[in-house]
């Protein structure tokens, strides 16, 4: 259900907007970077897209603060820590 934009490298000076609909478990590795499998719904689409087109789309995954980018991976740690105390 998070939304994204899409820009394709035949279509420069268009974006589309989308929802992603399924994650499929696969990663793949190239250059130094993970890559997953996403399936998404078009919210507008159009009849210039064709199979096989490339390019680069970024999810909205929303702003994070400095503080919490630093100390979460510690906080949840320390969260399963406790849980397994318990």
């Amino acid at each position: 259900g998070q939304k994204g934009r899409l820009l394709l490298s035949s279509l420069p000076g268009e974006q589309y907007d989308f929802s992603i609909s399924t994650v499929t478990p696969v990663v793949l590795s190239k250059e130094g970077r993970s890559y997953f499998r996403v399936e998404a719904i078009l919210e507008q689409p159009s009849a210039r897209l064709r199979p096989g087109m490339e390019g680069v789309a970024r999810i909205d995954a929303g702003a994070r603060g400095l503080i919490w980018v630093i100390t979460h991976r510690f906080i949840d740690w320390m969260r399963l820590l406790a849980w397994a105390w318990m």
